[in-house]
């Protein structure tokens, strides 16, 4: 039996399970940097409640933000099904009682005073529940817009989000007792499905409920879940930034998040035309970069 006490990781060999890349503790984590997007995992009853399971996909925000080629399936980003059987029950993808969402931030300095892979400071990465398979070069969903100090909230609390992961991991998934400063603190939901405001400032929430079925069928198969993923960002007069003189803090539609029964998580990408600058930070970032751990973990 598992102890449970607050802010307490558990065990490595509870997480290598799970197949995700573990990594041996050390003062920073090699599975996890800031901007990374979070994807967690939470039950409001049933077997797996008192816990939460957050995994880091990587700069997979970024990097999907600097595509606007149509319909790039990027499959298997990472695998989750053996920490999701082993958390929350073999049919983790029919529970009711079991929501998903995902967020990311580079930074919160303010004032937003400088660039992070394109992204002035307090720029947010967001999750909305797709409402229908619809048209994969669209959201089928709608995310409220938080006003400037809200934005400003927001990025605090991913940051507080990013601490925690960072501290309380030590490779690619964390697995943690329900406590401040991770997930289910910044989105509160009820029993009966419903959701607060989201990191303080996104009205209805911004995760998806499991139901029992498939969610719908996409040019890539069968899933069980999908959301509509969206960046916004505080400012738009930074020399080179991506999208340049475009929205501020309105979020803009990046693609969708999907995970099939087997726990394999996809990205979807939808075009977006941006500002030839942003286009030649896009080409050198996944030219030359690549995808930073990009995982496909078996369970």
């Amino acid at each position: 039996m598992i102890t449970k006490k607050n802010h307490t990781v558990l065990t490595l060999a509870a997480l290598a399970v799970s197949g995700l890349s573990i990594a041996p503790a050390m003062a920073q984590n090699p599975g996890f940097a800031n901007g990374d997007l979070i994807l967690a995992f939470r039950a409001v009853g049933g077997t797996g409640s008192d816990r939460t399971v957050m995994v880091s996909l990587g700069n997979t925000a970024t990097q999907f933000r600097d595509n606007n080629v149509n319909n790039i399936n990027l499959n298997n980003i990472v695998n989750v099904n053996s920490i999701l059987t082993n958390e929350f029950g073999a049919a983790w993808y029919d529970n009711t009682n079991l929501f998903w969402g995902a967020a990311g931030s580079w930074s919160n300095s303010n004032p937003p005073d400088g660039l992070d892979n394109g992204d002035p400071n307090q720029t947010l990465y967001m999750s909305k529940a797709r409402t229908a398979i619809g048209n994969e070069n669209n959201a089928s969903s709608s995310l409220s817009t938080p006003s400037a100090s809200g934005q400003t909230g927001v990025a605090n609390n991913i940051t507080a989000l990013n601490n925690t992961f960072e501290a309380q991991a030590s490779g690619q998934a964390v697995l943690l007792n329900t406590t401040a400063g991770t997930w289910e603190d910044f989105n509160a939901t009820s029993p009966a499905g419903v959701q607060s405001t989201a990191f303080g400032a996104y009205t209805g929430g911004v995760q998806q409920r499991f139901a029992a079925g498939s969610f719908g069928t996409f040019s890539s198969g069968a899933v069980e879940g999908a959301l509509d993923i969206y960046r916004g960002q505080l400012v738009n007069d930074f020399s080179g930034q991506f999208a340049e003189g475009g929205a501020i803090r309105t979020p803009q539609f990046q693609g969708f998040l999907s995970i099939d029964q087997a726990g394999n998580v996809d990205f979807t990408v939808t075009p977006v035309p941006e500002p030839a600058s942003a286009l030649m930070l896009g080409a050198a970032t996944v030219l030359g970069l690549g995808f930073r751990r990009r995982r496909t973990a078996t369970a």
